[in-house]
């Protein structure tokens, strides 16, 4: 493993390498990410935004979560990263290296920096050819015209070449940095993005029905140049076990088993080549809900017992919260909203998440039946027509996609929801205050009582000087529960009394162990 590492650095020495990323234990970091697909030739070619300049990073064993509707781009953005497509445009860093790169945007930028050099050399020859007319025709000595016009001259001389040097400076610097990103497209190393695996959305499609489980499994050891078929069964075994499968399967093919089970060979021949990012293509959207609860809980088993880095693709948001550190909200090829998954569903406020979130389901068919389904629509939802929105940070850890109109009323949505919070948290704290008090007078009246009741029954019988009180029953020990404000631990102690006879860490211990 060690000599892997050794040789997968040296054959990176050519790349774009980012230190700092390593620095803040990113893995993962996707920069500016754009796809595009092309369809047809001529006048009659199309243009398909499938992704558009999406950026975020993922740190060293993370969950991150990538959720929207079908079509929204997440899938692509997957295989984008893995390099199963040629990106269009942006940058996608592994381990610091930059593994995939497009040229697109460079490209542009030269097109149109000389788009804007012949309109700007277009504007100066126009005025220098008015200001020279405004000269011949003004009633000037021969010197002074030809004093005025070489100034005129040598102005827009001047202006011109330096119109000339700024594009000419910008589409070298464009240019070499298109030469970057072809050299890197080029030298980036096998061995290191084979440390990027893909678990596919159907497992049906993506097993070969005329391979065996054990071939299908060792497929990619054997393109990475392990041929020893001893060492490939003897992995191909324990990574079967390590998916819950029995090693008598290897000889099996795809067709004779369940959907379940093929998701689990997927898993078995992404995880044998011991990869440091796994990404997972709605792993579960295809199998039923019984079989999803195994997936989900023995790609968590996974993760803690390899150190897994993972991508989880869905459109589930209630799995994506139990499963993910973070999650990503896509809509129409972009990222429209970005945070931990507990602030997500802490504070959602992009209409789309507000509309992904009210279409889960509830178990309790009382609050199901009320539950209200928010319908988004962009064109209503929002206004951009005069400024275009960016994706910016509106809590330490939180981006959401708007413009500055949109962040104040976010801002102002957020301080409503936090003091609406609060205000529900200090009712239902009062109101257990309430309780704990009425609990805890009861037995203090109690005891009052009894007292009353023991004095009337005193009953005085002299004999000779000794005066005999009567034997009375004995008294029942009454305790006092409380709650102690330093430590916050709840306390026993004799009704009236001031000596603290146990503690204990929650209300009821305390009551049981009065009670008793």
């Amino acid at each position: 493993h060690g000599l892997d590492g050794i040789e997968i650095e040296l054959s990176c020495l050519k790349l774009k390498y980012k230190k700092e990323l390593v620095d803040n234990n990113v893995l993962l970091s996707v920069r500016h990410l754009k796809q595009f697909f092309f369809f047809g030739s001529g006048l009659n070619r199309a243009k398909l935004t499938a992704v558009h300049d999406i950026s975020f990073d993922v740190k060293e064993g993370e969950c991150f979560g990538i959720v929207g509707e079908s079509g929204c781009g997440k899938t692509t953005t997957g295989r984008s990263i893995i390099k199963l497509y040629n990106i269009t445009s942006g940058s996608v860093y592994f381990k610091g290296y930059r593994i995939s790169a497009g040229s697109r945007w460079n490209e542009k930028e030269i097109k149109f920096t000389k788009i804007r050099l012949r309109k700007t050399l277009a504007e100066y020859k126009s005025q220098m050819k008015s200001e020279l007319a405004t000269i011949n025709s003004a009633d000037l000595s021969a010197d002074e015209k030809s004093k005025k016009i070489a100034s005129i001259n040598e102005k827009y001389s001047n202006l011109i070449k330096e119109a000339k040097d700024k594009a000419h400076s910008i589409c070298s610097v464009q240019r070499k940095k298109i030469k970057l990103i072809k050299n890197d497209n080029k030298h980036v190393s096998t061995k290191l993005t084979s440390q990027i695996q893909m678990i596919f959305q159907d497992p049906v499609d993506s097993l070969d029905p005329h391979m065996t489980v054990e071939d299908i499994i060792q497929e990619g050891l054997r393109i990475q140049g392990h041929h020893n078929r001893e060492e490939n069964h003897k992995k191909t075994v324990e990574i079967l076990n390590k998916v819950g499968l029995i090693p008598e399967y290897a000889s099996r093919y795809p067709h004779e088993f369940s959907g379940g089970q093929r998701q689990r060979i997927g898993i078995a021949r992404a995880l044998i080549m011991n990869p440091k990012l796994l990404i997972c293509d709605e792993p579960i959207s295809a199998l039923d809900v019984s079989i999803r609860a195994q997936i989900i809980n023995l790609l968590n088993e996974l993760k803690e017992e390899m150190g897994l880095t993972l991508i989880f693709i869905a459109h589930d948001l209630s799995v994506v919260k139990y499963f993910c550190d973070r999650i990503a909200v896509m809509y129409y090829g972009e990222i429209v909203e970005l945070a931990t998954s507990d602030e997500l569903f802490k504070h959602s406020l992009h209409p789309y998440t507000k509309a992904l979130l009210s279409a889960i389901p509830k178990p309790n068919p009382l609050t199901e039946k009320t539950r209200k389904r928010i319908l988004y629509n962009p064109a209503t939802a929002h206004d951009y027509s005069k400024q275009k929105p960016t994706l910016r940070e509106i809590l330490p850890g939180h981006f959401i996609l708007c413009n500055d109109d949109e962040e104040v009323k976010y801002r102002e949505e957020i301080a409503s929801l936090d003091l609406a919070r609060e205000e529900s948290v200090e009712e239902e704290v009062t109101e257990e205050v309430k309780e704990v008090i009425k609990e805890d007078s009861t037995p203090v009246t109690e005891e009052v009582n009894e007292k009353k009741e023991l004095k009337k029954s005193i009953k005085t019988v002299k004999e000779g000087d000794e005066i005999i009180k009567p034997a009375s029953k004995p008294q029942k020990k009454v305790y006092h529960v409380a709650k102690r404000d330093s430590d916050q631990k709840w306390t026993i102690k004799f009704a009236g009394g001031e000596k603290v006879i146990k503690l204990f860490d929650t209300k009821v211990e305390a009551v049981n162990y009065a009670n008793e």
